[in-house]
């Protein structure tokens, strides 16, 4: 089940890693909003190089929130001083 979409620019010549920015889908920021660690997925990537060679490869990868925010609740003192 696809859960975003990603993008990347070329890095420098001869690097072999690049960071791609993922934009989630509905389900992948309900994924998300649940699992407040992250959680693991595979990631299914198609490339095309400069010279127009075509690349596929799947890698396993943990997304986890770029942004927390965290609420505090304020409960009664069930022994008052």
């Amino acid at each position: 089940m696809p859960i975003g979409r990603g993008s990347a620019a070329p890095g420098a010549a001869g690097k072999r890693r690049v960071a791609v920015t993922v934009k989630l889908n509905k389900v992948g920021r309900r994924l998300l909003e649940t699992h407040l660690g992250g959680f693991r997925t595979t990631a299914r990537i198609a490339a095309t190089t400069v010279e127009g060679a075509k690349l596929r490869t799947k890698r396993a990868a943990r997304l986890t929130p770029t942004k927390q925010l965290v609420v505090p609740t304020l409960t009664a003192d069930r022994h008052p001083r």
